[in-house]
């Protein structure tokens, strides 16, 4: 079981950023990658059909005899995470529990969230925090078009520039912390920086992610016993569903 490797998938590339933090905190682990290009993105999608897309991917991840399976995909995580941990045994990770654990030990009163329709529509970034402290303010911003133009590799240009300034002028400046709520966002973070004030602390939950895998892993004493992992091994395996 502790050389089993571990799943991860989103519904594209944006579980990538997820994926690099767990590689340098987790050296000596294998990965599979599951992308689900061909029905992305996820944000505008109901939470049934979300569910169903989640309930496939993990089915196919556990055929690949993973040991854990972490969602890089905030839309799923605040859609039906509870669900699919009620239906499956395995453990599984939430990138979005991550983000709200980083948000709290921020130690900032104003909290500013970006992310995908989906997930500013289920509000559970905003009462997930509010619950651990109900005295922070907490103002969300859907930002549609974004996961798009990282699916499209069109971004760190002008036109993506001007669109992530639409959407920050929502927050006006006037927050402590902006929560990155989609897996994607990390890719604009020179632009987000550029945008906003020096004060402001930028939270990127794939570091937090990453901790909490290793934890679970500690935890289970399914820590990978690979020294080094080898190319008859390979470190990680790429599944893309195009059809």
């Amino acid at each position: 079981m502790a050389n089993r490797p571990i799943g991860i998938f989103d519904s594209g590339v944006g579980g990538f950023t997820v994926l690099k933090k767990l590689i340098k905190i987790l050296p000596n682990e294998r990965f599979i990658y599951f992308a689900d290009s061909a029905r992305n993105p996820y944000g505008n999608k109901n939470t049934k059909l979300l569910f169903k897309f989640a309930v496939e991917i993990i089915e196919f991840l556990i055929l690949k005899k993973v040991k854990l399976i972490v969602i890089a995909c905030n839309t799923i995580c605040a859609t039906c995470f509870d669900e699919l941990k009620i239906m499956f045994k395995i453990p599984l990770i939430s990138v979005l529990e991550a983000g709200v654990y980083a948000t709290i030990r921020s130690n900032g009163k104003k909290i500013g969230i970006i992310a995908t329709e989906n997930t500013i529509n289920s509000k559970t970034y905003e009462n997930k925090i509010l619950k651990l402290n109900s005295k922070l303010i907490v103002k969300s911003k859907a930002c549609p078009r974004l996961v798009e133009l990282i699916e499209n590799n069109v971004y760190d240009n002008e036109i993506s520039f001007e669109i992530l300034k639409s959407y920050l002028k929502y927050f006006n400046n006037d927050i402590d912390v902006l929560l990155l709520g989609c897996t994607h966002y990390p890719y604009f973070i020179s632009q987000i920086k550029n945008l906003l004030l020096d004060k402001i602390k930028i939270i990127d939950p794939s570091f937090q992610t990453a901790f909490f895998t290793k934890k679970i892993l500690k935890n289970k004493k399914i820590l990978s016993r690979f020294d080094k992992i080898n190319k008859i091994q390979k470190k990680i395996i790429f599944y893309k569903n195009c059809s």
